[in-house]
């Protein structure tokens, strides 16, 4: 099976008429990425924001005439027909394709993360964590993720409860549990992400010590480890809550924040629990400390 994929860009106050016109004309599939890497770092809690300059990618039918759709660009958005191209994309095995791209990787000293299509070594040094990327945030390839990681290499968790609090594909608590967590909690928003997180710790044999659940219905216990790998104005929002689910003496751990953000959500958490910059990766930092 084969499609006809029509690229171009256009500009974000275009991309709803945009979206009309190429279902009007029966796309497949319509596919925006950032076209100026012009980052979105701060969206809110359902919210998709889109970038000032995207790239579109459109599925059609293999058969659908090129002409017309270059002739419809003409006519409605001549300011993207000129850069417009057309060609023919080939089914391919996509598994096989995925999996060139892939490739195990070393946090700290111990901890590996294997992307489940990868066979694992058994190393009795080594702590692994196999993954199955692309279902939901958190591969551990995000500076943020990796520095999570790093963070919990280097420490003692060993018979420590975890909450992972926005917990995407469950890594971060999955990696805890296989480093010597009792037990983890994970939170997150998206139905997606718990499904990914049940798989996950199914797939690495910890499902009976890690529970999903939603903010709502999270119990209010302590935590010796709360980690949040979320985004600055989200963890400055929950700086109360997120305080009261570490126990005494126990350790927050925050990232998806900037390095020019660092000192205001420091300041939020000051009154109850101070944090200093532990490791900073590609303009991102990680923030600690103990309650």
């Amino acid at each position: 099976m084969a499609w006809l994929q029509l690229t171009l860009e256009l500009k974000k106050d275009r991309a709803e008429a945009f979206e009309l016109l190429m279902e009007e004309m029966d796309a497949l599939s319509i596919t925006f990425t950032d076209a100026a890497d012009d980052p979105v770092l701060e969206p809110k809690p359902g919210e998709m924001p889109l970038w000032q300059n995207i790239s579109a990618a459109i599925l059609f039918a293999e058969d659908t005439p090129p002409a017309i759709l270059i002739e419809a660009l003409s006519e409605h958005f001549p300011e993207s027909s000129a850069g417009a191209t057309t060609e023919i994309l080939q089914d391919r095995e996509w598994l096989h394709e995925w999996k060139r791209d892939v490739s195990p990787r070393k946090y700290g000293d111990r901890l590996w993360v294997y992307p489940w299509v990868a066979e694992a070594v058994t190393d009795p040094n080594q702590v692994i964590v196999e993954l199955e990327p692309g279902l939901a945030f958190g591969t551990g390839e995000h500076p943020t993720t990796a520095m999570c990681l790093e963070w919990l290499d280097g420490h003692d968790v060993a018979n420590k409860s975890i909450i992972d609090y926005g917990c995407g594909s469950g890594l971060l608590a999955i990696a805890a549990l296989k480093l010597g967590g009792r037990e983890a909690a994970c939170v997150d928003i998206d139905l997606q992400a718990i499904i990914a997180t049940r798989s996950n710790a199914e797939r690495n044999s910890v499902s009976d010590r890690l529970l999903t659940c939603d903010a709502e219905t999270l119990v209010q216990n302590s935590y010796d480890i709360v980690i949040a790998n979320i985004l600055s104005g989200i963890l400055v929002d929950l700086s109360s809550a997120l305080t009261k689910l570490v126990a005494p003496k126990g350790w927050l751990v925050l990232t998806g924040i900037l390095a020019e953000q660092a000192e205001t959500v420091i300041s939020a958490y000051a009154p109850q629990t101070p944090l200093s910059i532990i490791l900073e990766q590609d303009g991102w930092v990680l923030l600690a400390g103990e309650k």
